[in-house]
C-alpha cells in the first residue's frame, strides 16, 4: 500500500529535476561544453537511479524473498519474530529458562531507559 502511494511522487520528483536540467544539456554559447558535461551527467544518473530504484531493486528483493520462503538459512532457526520469541516463550521449548532471563534483562533494560529519559520527580 505504501509503495503505491509513493510511487508516483518519485516518479514526477525524478522526472521534474531531469527536465530542469534539460538547459544544461541544450545550452549553447560560452561555457556550453562544461554545461553540457555536467548536465548530461547529472540527467545519466538520475534516470539511472531511478531505474535501479523503482525497478531493479523491488525484482531483486522479490527475486531473493522468493528463493529464499520456506528455507531454514541457519540451524534451529525458527519462523518468529525475535520480539514474539523473547515476550511470549513456549511452553515446550528448551531454553525457556534463557528465554526467561533474556526477557527479565530486557524489562531491566527498558525499565532503565525510561528512567533516564523521563524528567526528574520533585
Amino acid at each position: 500500500v505504501g509503495a503505491k502511494m509513493r510511487f508516483r511522487p518519485i516518479l514526477m520528483t525524478s522526472f521534474a529535476f531531469v527536465a530542469g536540467l534539460l538547459p544544461l544539456v541544450l545550452s549553447h554559447g560560452a561555457g556550453a561544453v562544461g554545461n553540457r558535461t555536467l548536465g548530461s551527467s547529472a540527467m545519466g544518473g538520475m534516470i539511472t537511479g531511478t531505474i535501479i530504484g523503482v525497478l531493479v531493486i523491488p525484482g531483486l528483493y522479490y527475486l531473493f524473498a522468493t528463493m529464499v520462503d520456506g528455507k531454514n538459512l541457519l540451524t534451529d532457526e525458527t519462523h518468529t519474530s525475535i520480539t514474539d520469541a523473547i515476550m511470549n516463550p513456549k511452553a515446550n521449548d528448551k531454553d525457556k529458562e534463557s528465554r526467561w532471563k533474556i526477557q527479565a534483562k530486557l524489562k531491566q533494560s527498558v525499565q532503565f531507559l525510561l528512567e533516564k529519559i523521563s524528567p526528574p520527580k520533585k
